[in-house]
């Protein structure tokens, strides 16, 4: 409808206040409004008036409503006035709907309606339709899949629905409908229906473009038609009554589409084309069309098969239906017929080639002369047979192998098998699955040469012939299926008038071209492979001579792969893009692939043609302006497969893999930003084989989308992505090597490998790309069963149980060299970014990033096994580590060894190349002898540092010793950690039994903390013994040397008991008092008076022992008295007296020298072993073995120690006394010119 302008519409409103200011004293005025029309879209005869509608006093209380034109005050609605005639003149209105699809018509006739009228058009869905509409279409017999709704009109300004009151003509032009069905070969057969709800619902024709009389109810009359006008169709008619109009646009022919239907088929293999067809169907229901030879013969063949019908589903089910030709079938839609199969079965019409026939056996090899066959029939091997002569043969002969051998006539000088003129030949092969794939060999000269009659092949193999596979100068050559290979000459060769149809089958490995194509017609069409053909070691697989094209008579089927040589590179196909066939928009380098990396294939008009390739970079993507730093790569179109071929490809597609990509040629491709996905299931998506060598790069940088299945979430990549394996990874390398480049390997699923797998004689190269969220059982990202060399790329965020990032398996090796960056990976057992099995190799060297990676949640780069049975599992450095920051970038997790606490990881870390040294000789900071490995290396385990270990310049793990004591039986007297958070003990249980450890420093060197003695009822602790090898020895461990090992210890414990013994130089025990007056005694360890050495010692538990007196109940007094070298052991042990009761009195340089306190270990020279362990519970001194009590007295340089933890617990001594014991340290003697901190664990020869 027409609208008032906003400036139109403030005018009106400024006359109307100015007329209401005028009359206020007067007037009261309640609201006022602008009339606003319907919503629809509406054309109006004439210009609608501006109109406002007032609200006025009535001066009773209420409001009149009158109405503004503008002009005057008016009672009615001057729009909305009825009793009119409206139209005022003749009035032709038209539309356009649908986009431009239709235009509507309409001629209104003067006076049409009593009001004014808006007319509407337009298009409308059948679920807008009302169930009325509805009802009224599903009760035709029309088709219902391609009609069209129309909603045309008439409203009045409120938006109500109004009728005419005289007929109107219209027209609905249907634009290029009628171009469009000339171009499909249609009729013109369209119908124009109306739903009149005058009288209920119902359906009417109103148009037809036959102008036929039909209609659906029979009380409607048709009252109009259609016609073409150009490239439109026009539906012109007369209506009184508006709604709804259907357009019956379906055309007037169905298709007809024929499979060959490879499902259907019990043994052999299906080829050939029919292109679907479409069929005019009457528009009377109920009419039929017969099935004519023309149109539904079958032109597939199927190996060793019969053609046994059409059915309407792929199995004869009982659902279906068979169509036969000479049937007449009602076609109401439009049809999918499958070709079903059986197999001939050499019934009636078939002859053996048996001993019947002439065949004899001869040395083991049944023979044949096949110049006995009569001319024309249908035969059949039974044998392994061997034909003595050529055959020319006679008639129309069929010749099934099935599955049997024919070898040819072994003569130089005979073609074996020979089509001439006036003579059909087919071969086939029907029983290939019980017996083999039955095959022609041997053939001197060739193998079937074709002069001038036919030869059809449906199957069987032509294989292993000196010569041409088929030769043909003349005749006619259809090959339909079978396999033409391994001949020394050509598969096929064509020259002269001859014509070759190939429809199926393959021709491969033949060593003089696939195809020569020299003269005559070579037609191609349905699903054909020629690949793998060679000509002196060259690609060669159909050979094109000068002016030679490819005739392409039906459509390419998906599958096909056809290489192209030419002598004249350029169009090579006629017919390409016919007008009606499937080729028409399809790529030709989707079936066409130039066996020279020099030319790419392209579509040229409606042609294939080889062209120079414009795809050119150099490995890594980069695009050089010199075409030498460049390669060619040629497209490849196909999104359903990869190359086998050998050459360089970049993918034009993305491609969706079913099946294995199995590359056993040297092949590089780029991906050049797309995708390659898996949906094949429960296979590996790509596998080298057979020494091959696959080189993948990437020049685009797009991101993509894949899915991780480490969190199952979309992730995005940057660049080409191969991805989607869901079971056995993205890349197997069973032999030769995969080269990674530049692109993403991301989003992969695997057992061994989620993204690589080098296995068995296969080498991964890593030179760059991405290899990122990926899964697998081990190794994550790659699994390393041969060898793998990483040099740069990254691989991040792949998960694994073990081996994150990478898993090298026993056998394999890693090298890892440059700066790739290996980090975020994480593993739920060992080994985050790398794990490193038993037996395996890691290499290392340059500036590798290994860090940031966790397994079991805890930081984990690279987990080595812990050393076991002599082997030592290490990194092996084969040349510099060139990280100069100072900053660790590989971590190290290595289990320490039973009874170590330190552990080497490395082999070759003091590498060190002289042609680098400094100008002075010194090392360079690019030999790693110069570099401290904690600045190369970092510990994963915070209990362990990076170390050099020095004796042999490499690499170390250090951590703290084990001092593990084994109570046997006895309990401990102090709590333990964590009851006691200040203990340093704390309990550890292996076996079932619990043992109290101490961590003792292996850095700093560090003394074992003496614990409390233990106790055991019914028992006396008698001190801690050395376990070695799991068994206790009879070394007694004394708490104060150095802890340079694993110790593990376990308590002794002895009767109790109450002898008391007593033992001196002198005397054992005495009850008065004894005085020394510079008495010297020394004895040797038999008894006899000796100058440097006295054995005297306690056997008891509780034993006194003195140098001259074991135990004193009186007073001591010595002057100038000593024990030389004295040997002593027992609980109390004193230089002079091992305890008095009475008082001491010792001067004038009174004392002991030598070792007062000895065991077993020690030698009698102590500077040959300088160890000296200390029972911890002995009282010890060089005058007597107690403490000082009162009234003793000490002068002159007589010196005084003691040792009880029970009751010292810090260093005590006399002022001037020059020996002193630490309670639980060790017991040194120091010199005046020695630092005593610097000794400690020392022991002088004197002490």
């Amino acid at each position: 409808m027409k609208r008032f302008s906003t400036g139109k519409r403030n005018s009106i409103k400024k006359k109307l206040m100015t007329l209401i200011l005028s009359a206020v004293l007067v007037l009261n005025f309640g609201l006022f409004e602008v009339i606003a029309y319907a919503a629809e879209e509406l054309q109006f005869f004439d210009e609608l008036t501006d109109v406002i509608a007032v609200d006025l006093d009535d001066g009773n209380g209420g409001f009149n409503k009158v109405y503004f034109d503008g002009t005057n005050f008016l009672t009615e609605n001057p729009n909305a006035a009825s009793g009119v005639n409206y139209p005022s003149e003749q009035w032709t209105v038209s539309k356009d709907i649908a986009g431009t699809c239709y235009e509507v018509k309409a001629i209104i006739p003067l006076g049409a309606f009593d009001k004014r009228a808006g007319f509407y058009a337009k298009s409308v869905s059948a679920a807008s339709l009302s169930s009325g509409q509805k009802d009224a279409i599903n009760k035709s017999d029309m088709p219902k899949d391609s009609l069209e709704y129309l909603d045309i009109g008439f409203k009045d300004v409120n938006g109500n629905d109004v009728e005419p009151i005289k007929p109107i003509s219209l027209s609905i032009t249907m634009k290029d409908k009628a171009k469009e069905a000339k171009d499909n070969g249609d009729k013109l057969l369209v119908d124009v229906y109306h739903i009149d709800e005058s009288a209920g619902t119902k359906l009417e024709k109103v148009a037809s473009i036959d102008e036929k009389s039909e209609v659906i109810d029979e009380s409607i009359e048709n009252v109009g038609g259609i016609s073409t006008s150009g490239a439109d169709i026009v539906a012109t008619f007369e209506a009184d009554s508006f709604s709804i109009f259907v357009i019956n646009n379906s055309t007037a022919k169905r298709k007809i589409t024929f499979t060959r239907n490879d499902t259907g088929v019990i043994s052999g293999k299906v080829s050939g084309t029919m292109k679907s067809i479409l069929i005019d169907v009457p528009t009377m229901p109920g009419a039929q069309v017969e099935l004519t030879d023309d149109k539904f013969a079958c032109k597939y063949v199927c190996t060793g098969c019969v053609f046994a019908g059409w059915y309407t589903k792929p199995v004869v089910d009982g659902t279906g239906e068979f169509w036969n030709i000479g049937d007449m079938k009602t076609i109401t839609q439009d049809v999918t017929l499958y070709a079903q199969w059986a197999v001939h079965d050499h019934g009636a019409g078939w002859t053996p080639i048996d001993v019947t026939l002439g065949l004899y056996l001869e040395d083991g090899v049944y023979k044949f002369d096949p110049t006995t066959l009569p001319a024309g029939g249908k035969y059949y091997l039974t044998v392994d047979t061997t034909f003595t002569k050529s055959w020319v043969v006679q008639g129309d002969t069929t010749l099934c192998l099935n599955g049997y051998v024919l070898t040819a006539v072994n003569d130089s000088s005979q073609v074996p098998i020979v089509v001439g003129l006036e003579s059909s030949f087919e071969l086939d092969d029907c029983n290939a699955s019980t017996h083999g794939k039955g095959k022609i060999t041997g053939g001197k000269k060739g193998c079937i040469s074709i002069t001038g009659g036919t030869f059809k092949m449906s199957g069987g193999v032509i294989t292993e012939n000196d010569g041409d596979g088929i030769k043909i100068t003349n005749g006619t050559a259809q090959l339909y299926n079978g396999e033409i290979s391994d001949n020394t000459g050509a598969g096929v060769y064509v020259s002269n008038t001859a014509t070759v149809e190939i429809y199926g089958g393959s021709i491969i490995r033949n060593e003089d071209h696939g195809v020569y194509y020299s003269s005559g017609t070579v037609k191609i069409e349905g699903k054909i492979y020629i690949s793998q053909n060679t000509e002196s070691g060259t690609r060669s697989n159909v050979y094109l001579k000068s002016g030679r094209k490819l005739t392409v008579v039906n459509p390419l089927l998906s599958g096909t792969r056809v290489g192209i040589r030419m002598e004249d590179p350029g169009f090579f196909t006629t017919g390409y893009g016919y007008v009606d066939g499937e080729n028409k928009d399809v790529d030709p380098a989707k079936y066409f692939i130039s066996d020279s990396n020099e030319y790419d294939v392209i579509h040229d008009g409606n042609e294939a043609k080889l062209v120079a390739p414009d795809h050119r970079h150099d490995i890594y993507g980069v695009h050089h302006d010199d075409d030498d730093d460049n390669i060619a790569f040629r497209r490849w179109v196909n999104d359903d497969s990869l190359p086998t071929s050998a050459g360089s490809y970049y993918l034009e597609n993305d491609v969706n893999l079913t099946s294995t990509w199995v590359v056993d040629e040297n092949i590089t491709l780029c991906l050049n930003g797309k995708k390659i996905n898996w949906e094949g299931g429960d296979s590996r998506m790509i596998a080298v084989s057979d020494g091959a060598e696959l080189k993948l790069t990437d020049c685009g940088d797009d991101d993509r989308s894949i899915t991780s299945p480490v969190d199952g979430q979309e992730k995005t990549v940057s660049g080409g992505v191969i991805t989607g394996a869901s079971s056995h990874g993205a890349v197997k390398v069973e032999s030769g090597s995969f080269n990674l480049y530049r692109g993403n390997i991301a989003g992969n699923r695997g057992g061994d490998g989620g993204a690589v797998y080098a296995t068995d004689s296969g080498t991964f190269n890593m030179y760059g790309g991405h290899i990122t969220n990926n899964k697998a059982d081990i190794g994550g990202a790659v699994t390393v069963g041969h060898a793998a060399n990483i040099s740069a790329g990254t691989i991040t965020n792949n998960a694994a149980d073990y081996g994150g990032g990478i898993y090298i398996s026993s056998g394999g090796t890693l090298t890892v060299t440059g700066s790739p960056e290996i980090k975020y990976n994480s593993a739920n057992t060992a080994g985050g970014g790398i794990y490193f099995n038993s037996g395996a190799t890691f290499n290392l060297r340059d500036n590798p990033y290994i860090y940031e990676n966790s397994a079991a949640s805890v930081v984990n780069n690279v987990e080595l096994p812990a050393d076991a049975g002599g082997v030592k599992h290490t990194i092996t450095i084969t040349g510099a580590i060139t990280n100069s920051s100072g900053t660790p970038r590989i971590g190290i997790t290595k289990a320490m060894s039973e009874g170590f606490a330190r552990t080497r990881f490395t082999t070759g870390y003091g590498y060190s190349d002289s042609s680098v040294n400094n100008e002075d000789g010194t090392a360079s900071t690019q030999n790693n002898i110069a570099k401290l490995p904690g600045t190369v290396f970092d510990s994963d385990v915070s209990l362990y540092v990076v170390e050099p270990y020095t004796d042999s310049c490499e690499a170390m793990l250090a951590g703290d010793y084990v001092v593990e004591y084994d109570l046997d039986g006895g309990t401990w007297k102090d709590t333990v950690y964590p009851d006691n958070s200040n203990s340093v003990f704390h309990r550890v249980t292996r076996d079932e039994k619990t043992y109290y450890v101490e961590n003792v420093s292996s850095i700093i060197p560090t003394t074992a903390t003496r614990p409390v003695d233990p106790e055991k009822n019914t028992f006396i602790f008698s001190g801690w013994m050395v376990v070695e090898n799991g068994n206790p020895t009879t070394k007694e461990y004394v708490h104060g040397n150095l802890v340079r090992d694993d110790i593990r210890l376990v308590a002794l414990w002895e009767p109790e008991t109450n002898e008391i013994s007593y033992c001196g130089g002198l005397v054992g025990c005495s009850g008065g008092d004894i005085s020394f007056d510079n008495c010297s005694v020394a004895y040797t360890e038999d008894g006899s008076l000796g100058e440097t050495s006295m054995l005297v010692r306690s056997e008891g538990f509780d034993g006194y022992v003195g140098g001259m007196i074991g135990f004193l109940f009186g007073d001591l007094d010595v002057k100038g008295t000593s024990a030389a070298n004295s040997n002593l052991k027992g609980t109390h042990v004193g230089g002079i007296c091992g305890d008095c009761e009475g008082k001491v009195k010792a001067e004038n340089g009174t004392g002991a020298t030598g070792h007062i306190l000895m065991s077993e270990e020690v030698t009698a020279n102590p500077s040959d072993d300088p160890r000296l362990v200390i029972p911890y519970r002995t009282f010890a001194g060089e005058i007597v073995g107690r403490d000082k009590k009162s009234g003793d007295s000490f002068g002159g340089s007589t010196s005084f120690m003691f040792y009880d933890s029970d009751k010292h617990s810090s260093v005590s001594a006399i002022p001037g006394i020059d020996q002193v014991v630490r309670p639980g340290r060790r017991f040194y003697q120091p010199t005046k010119a020695e630092d005593i901190l610097s000794n400690i664990g020392i022991i002088s020869a004197n002490q």
